[in-house]
């Protein structure tokens, strides 16, 4: 059984000074998160989006919903909103027909600040979003794709061709750390630390801060935009690796996981001879394909050399 979202093979672009240090030292590069370099990409927006106050309206009828739910409600976690929303749960599940309709219209008709402590839930939300940006300065992350064959890609991340494709092949029967990595979702719409009301009072009721910021870093570190749909990539996300002043961090690759390098087209002898060498002193059997660029279309093809 396949427990691993990572496909067989992942690839990563690379200028040539790039490509030297990740074979020279048998490492891969892992980024801050907040260093990619999409500044759009991982930007954690107001907890709420921005009609709060169509949000909080909604809240108060999703509110209701979840009080009136099945749910064991001495299964909450410890907080003050528990005791509340037990008596308010009790009082409605324990009342007759009309006194259950007459109370629902009024708390529905209750200021929501008498129903959540909207100062504390807000401070909950900031030490959410303040705990993701530290941590966002001590992660790590490395971005690979399944298409080796993208013209941009090669332009943007290959130094125009002069650079390198490396071929990972993540070794199963070492238990690769490469296998962690995970297929990024394209969406028009950022992560939001509560999308709905309904999110807020599940999370806030439900959930502890550390479940909170787990689940939104989750949804932040492998979410990008559509326009970058392009790439296919993945990621695999290394938590709490990079020290506080680094600007990045290693992390070792198996040799045989080193399974294939696509040269650029525009890459000059000299420098194909020194990767060919740097590839074969960390696997043997790597193989090495030269690109060329299609007469008639607008893509490249690829050459064995080695």
């Amino acid at each position: 059984m396949n427990i691993y979202e990572c496909p067989e093979k992942i690839y990563k672009f690379l200028s040539f000074e790039g490509l030297c240090k990740t074979l020279e030292n048998q490492t891969i590069r892992l980024s801050k998160p907040s260093d990619l370099n999409d500044p759009l990409d991982m930007y954690l927006q107001a907890a709420f989006g921005k009609d709060t106050e169509a949000f909080l309206v909604d809240l108060r009828a999703k509110f209701l919903d979840f009080v009136l739910s099945d749910m064991d409600f001495s299964s909450l976690p410890d907080s003050q909103f528990k005791t509340r929303v037990m008596l308010i749960g009790s009082d409605l599940k324990q009342a007759l027909p009309e006194q259950k309709e007459f109370l629902q219209k009024e708390m529905l008709n209750t200021p929501i600040e008498k129903l959540y402590d909207l100062k504390r839930l807000e401070q909950t939300g900031q030490d959410i979003i303040s705990f993701v940006q530290r941590s966002f300065e001590i992660d790590g992350v490395f971005c690979s794709t399944t298409n080796f064959r993208n013209l941009l890609m090669w332009a943007h991340y290959a130094d125009k061709h002069r650079g390198a494709v490396l071929e990972f092949t993540p070794n199963r029967e070492k238990d690769s750390v490469l296998l962690a990595s995970k297929k990024i979702t394209y969406s028009d719409k950022r992560p939001l630390l509560y999308e709905t009301a309904k999110d807020m009072v599940i999370q806030s009721l439900m959930m502890s801060i550390e479940e909170s910021v787990r689940a939104i870093m989750d949804k932040l570190i492998f979410t990008k935009s559509c326009d970058w749909k392009y790439e296919q990539e993945y990621r695999l996300f290394v938590p709490s690796c990079i020290g506080v002043s680094q600007s990045f961090t290693t992390l070792r690759y198996h040799s045989k996981e080193l399974s294939s390098i696509f040269l650029g087209c525009r890459m000059n002898q000299q420098n194909r001879a020194k990767i060919i060498n740097l590839a074969k002193a960390i696997n043997p059997c790597v193989t090495i394909y030269k690109a060329f660029v299609m007469p008639r279309e607008f893509s490249l093809d690829f050459e064995k050399i080695s």
